[in-house]
């Protein structure tokens, strides 16, 4: 897929689009491109921002839109954090800029979270992405990835879970009342 494309400093908008979906479609060797690119950071952290920003856009106010997509900007590299801890633990490979370019690049899915009940399809498929990219990055067995992913999972539920049923939750009116 990659192998006749131009050098990085050609790369423009198409290219990382293609590159981001071929990463969401599980493709290992997009994935390994995009953990080496440099410029599938912005791209990635760009798309995921605007798909989060997307996603509850008919939910909130503006108070809502922009904390919710600082707090998945944030999330993109809490998530990544925990992994990276996880994968040390389990005797991955020191690789934390690669999964960050493959977590961000696959945040283009979030941008299908605005479609009624697809959030959750999106949540599961995200998960899946994770645990094929701490395998190419850290070199794990599915078992220590799903291990690594899982855990990274559940801390940063916890802390959405924390930040969104909180003071902060009624600040940018996202309670419910």
């Amino acid at each position: 897929m990659m192998e006749d494309k131009p050098p990085p400093e050609e790369f423009g908008v198409r290219y990382y689009l293609t590159l981001a979906m071929e990463t969401v479609r599980l493709n290992r060797d997009a994935m390994a491109v995009a953990a080496a690119d440099t410029g599938a950071l912005p791209f990635g952290l760009a798309a995921t921002v605007l798909g989060n920003a997307f996603s509850v856009l008919f939910y909130t106010d503006w108070r809502g839109i922009v904390f919710f997509s600082l707090f998945s900007l944030a999330a993109v590299f809490l998530f990544v954090a925990f992994a990276h801890l996880f994968a040390g633990y389990t005797k991955g490979k020191a690789e934390f800029m690669g999964l960050l370019r493959i977590v961000a690049l696959s945040g283009i899915i979030d941008w299908l979270a605005a479609i009624p009940f697809a959030a959750l399809v999106v949540t599961v498929w995200s998960i899946a992405i994770a645990v094929v990219g701490v395998q190419e990055v850290y070199r794990l067995t599915k078992g220590r990835a799903v291990f690594c992913v899982l855990l990274s999972a559940c801390a940063l539920w916890i802390i959405t879970a924390v930040l969104f049923s909180g003071p902060l939750g009624e600040w940018y009116g996202a309670t419910g009342d």
